[in-house]
This record gives structure tokens, sequence and C-alpha cells, in this order.
């Protein structure tokens, strides 16, 4: 099943990043870009906001004000990365659903494959929710996996540098085992969600489905009274 599940992933990639001089790498590699700058900033504001604390426990008011300065023009380049990265992120979300809806629409309409699923074969059902809400939410899901997979990565690398300088590399490796525990202890106590998920999709599928029937057959179903 696994290899199965890593094959169709690997299919479906292939379809939205097709080469590798595509404009869905120049958005991953901007947005490689913004996710660094964004955690060196991270970085820089505990520190400005670590000089903030220093400067209220000497009653320094001139310096606490210099330092709130500072930490309001830290502010305007920090914005400006959070909203990169989340235009980043539609985007890319964008242009990987405009990919897949080429793809499989050019399948769909076909030799009549739209009418050979509506109506001789069942084994794909509710076609029109996956290649319209499903679609949509696999290419906006793909689209976060990134930089819900390498923030993490590049926060535990570089703060953990950044601690190493301070009190050294056994702080940082105890906090990195706890985290690997943690992971494991609610991976563990975890309920399926990918599981959920799936059942979520096909009965909201089902649900739209029954709609739609209702629409396409109302004066029959008007005509009989409900029967």
């Amino acid at each position: 099943m696994d290899n199965v599940f890593l094959e169709r992933i690997k299919h479906l990639i292939k379809i939205v990043i097709p080469r590798w001089n595509c404009v869905e790498v120049l958005d991953l590699f901007l947005l490689t870009v913004f996710l660094i700058l964004r955690t060196f900033l991270s970085i820089y504001l505990a520190g400005v906001n670590g000089k903030i604390v220093k400067a209220i426990i000497q009653l320094d008011f001139m310096l606490f004000l210099k330092r709130i300065v500072n930490l309001g023009l830290l502010a305007i380049p920090a914005s400006f990365v959070n909203s990169m990265l989340d235009f980043l992120n539609k985007r890319l979300g964008i242009n990987f659903r405009r990919r897949l809806t080429s793809y499989f629409h050019g399948i769909y309409l076909k030799d009549m494959i739209y009418y050979q699923l509506c109506n001789l074969d069942s084994r794909i059902r509710n076609p029109d929710q996956r290649l319209t809400s499903d679609l949509e939410k696999w290419a906006q899901s793909l689209s976060m996996i990134y930089s819900n997979f390498s923030k993490p990565i590049l926060d535990i690398i570089l703060f953990s540098r950044k601690l190493s300088e301070l009190v050294g590399w056994v702080g940082p490796a105890v906090v990195v085992v706890w985290y690997f525990i943690s992971g494991l202890v609610i991976r563990f106590i975890s309920p399926p969600f990918g599981k959920l998920t799936a059942i979520e999709q096909k009965l909201e599928g089902v649900y739209r489905a029954a709609h739609t029937d209702l629409v396409h057959h109302s004066e029959e179903v008007a005509f009989y009274k409900g029967n």
C-alpha cells in the first residue's frame, strides 16, 4: 500500500512540476529564501527582546526607548517576509491546481470519458467533487507541505547553532531529543487523521452529488412527489 501511495504521489508531483525550469521551481526557490530570512529574523527578534528586558532591568529609559524603536523598525521587514511567504504559498497552490486541472480535464473530456464515468463505470464516484474541491484541497495542501516541513528543520538547525554559541551543545541536544520523543508519543496516541479526512471528503462528495442529482431530476421528483 505504501509503495502504491508513493508511486501515485510521485506521478502527481511530476504533473505539477513537469521540469526543473518551470515557474513552480522558481516559487519553491523563493519560498526557501524567505523561509531562511524569517528564521534569521526570528533569531534577531529574540535578541532584541532580550535587550529590551535587559534595559528594563537596568532602569535605563533612553536605552529602552531606543530598543523599542529598533523593534518597531524590525516589524517592517518581518511583515514583508511573512506576507511574501503567504503569497508564495498561495501562488504555488494556484499553479499546482492549474496544472492538475489542465491535465485531468484533458483526460476527462477526451473520448467521452465523462459519459463513461457518470453512466457506465461506477469505480470512480462523484467525479465532479474530485475534479473541483478535492483537487483544490490537494494542491493547497501540497503547497503548504514544503513550508510546514522545511521551516521546523531550519528552525532546529539555526536556533540550535545560536544556542550552542551561548550555552554549548548539551542544551540544544536535550531539546531536540525531547521534541523527538514528544513527536513519537503524539504519533502513537493521535487518531488516523489522514483516514478521517478521506472519509470526510467522500461524504462531502456524496452529499454534493445528491444535490446535483436533485437539481438535474427535480421535475421527475416533483411529478412523483418524492416517491
